[in-house]
């Protein structure tokens, strides 16, 4: 990719995650806690509606670039390709595990019913939450990884 390009995709890439983090709390303080009748403002509506296009948005475009990269690798270095394609493949299976792992009813009955989730989407949540930690471990371990070989090559 040209200089130009990427230092516009980046611009954009950080206004898009500003603007996702501003709608994001905006989303957050939105909500009326009110005991009686639990409704949201009208600023819920319109941040969620926002933040649901932004990340779509940036989804599509990750997506997009991440393809276009990929092939541009296969035809330059398919070694390259081949790793990328492991890394994609080990996501994938970090997803299925984080899936099996997720037992559906970390939630009492009464909550899912209060919140009108069904045992389905409750363990995709749990499924979610479980990717999250397996990542955020796989990242803390690479990160202590490389920078161990790195201490160990300048002595």
């Amino acid at each position: 990719m040209k200089e130009k390009t990427r230092k516009l995709i980046t611009i954009i890439s950080l206004a898009v995650a500003l603007l996702s983090c501003i709608f994001a709390v905006m989303f957050a303080i939105g909500y009326d806690p009110n005991p009686d009748e639990a409704k949201f403002s009208g600023m819920f509506d319109i941040t969620f509606w926002v933040l649901v296009v932004l990340v779509v948005a940036t989804l599509i475009a990750w997506l997009f670039f991440a393809l276009k990269q990929l092939i541009k690798n296969f035809k330059e270095d398919p070694k390259k390709a081949k790793k990328t394609l492991c890394i994609i493949g080990a996501l994938a299976v970090a997803c299925v595990v984080a899936f099996l792992l997720a037992s559906g009813n970390d939630v009492s009955d009464v909550v899912l019913d209060q919140y009108n989730v069904s045992t389905g989407a409750s363990k995709l949540i749990g499924a979610g939450c479980i990717l999250v930690y397996l990542l955020v471990a796989a990242a803390i371990i690479s990160i202590i990884f490389v920078e161990c070989a790195k201490s160990l090559k300048k002595k």
